[in-house]
């Protein structure tokens, strides 16, 4: 992080912040019910499978439309969800390190955006969710990169990723409160890094 903010003559380093938990919480959610997902269709290959061993008639049919998702599901856990969890129980997540000129987002063994400040537009929004049947705020802080357009998204689910919202925003040199937008339901809205 300390070379790519040298390289790009960010200036003097001032703070990281820890952003996008909930959407780590997602992910991680994710990837244990990934670890489970196999052993149903396994069992159900099993019991539709010549060596069940009891008197129900063998269905090499039913063995295999089972057996079949069962072995992906297996590949999945091996090659997405078990290093997936390793990597996300040694990283601390997502994080934000601000800079005098400019800013890192980094998610460990992922994504990474490096931005001067003048070369992307930073917005403090907040827009209305229903959830459980209620209304709430949900507040994002959206950075959009000048060059290509693409916006990298700041998630304020999380009551402590709320919390360094507004602080974040005074850091991008943006009013720390929330511009209400209309318009921007959960699938339209960015997506957390």
């Amino acid at each position: 992080m300390e070379s790519i903010a040298a390289q790009e003559d960010y200036g003097p380093y001032r703070r990281s912040y820890r952003v996008n938990r909930s959407h780590d919480r997602r992910l991680r959610s994710a990837m244990v019910v990934l670890l489970f997902a196999p052993l149903p269709f396994l069992w159900m290959a099993y019991r539709a499978g010549p060596w069940a061993g009891d008197d129900t008639q063998s269905s090499m049919t039913g063995m295999l439309a089972s057996g079949i998702p069962g072995l992906i599901f297996v590949g999945l856990t091996l090659f997405l969800a078990i290093p997936g969890l390793i990597r996300m129980a040694s990283a601390k997540g997502a994080q934000v390190h601000v800079f005098e000129r400019g800013a890192i987002a980094e998610r460990p063994g992922g994504d990474l955006y490096a931005w001067p400040y003048r070369r992307a537009t930073a917005r403090y929004v907040s827009w209305r969710e229903s959830t459980d049947g209620q209304w709430h705020d949900h507040p994002q802080l959206w950075v959009t990169f000048h060059r290509g357009g693409e916006t990298i998204c700041l998630d304020g689910r999380a009551p402590k990723d709320r919390a360094v919202l507004p602080d974040l925003a005074r850091e991008f040199g943006i009013s720390d409160e929330p511009e209400q937008v209309d318009g921007v339901y959960r699938n339209t809205a960015p997506l957390p890094f």
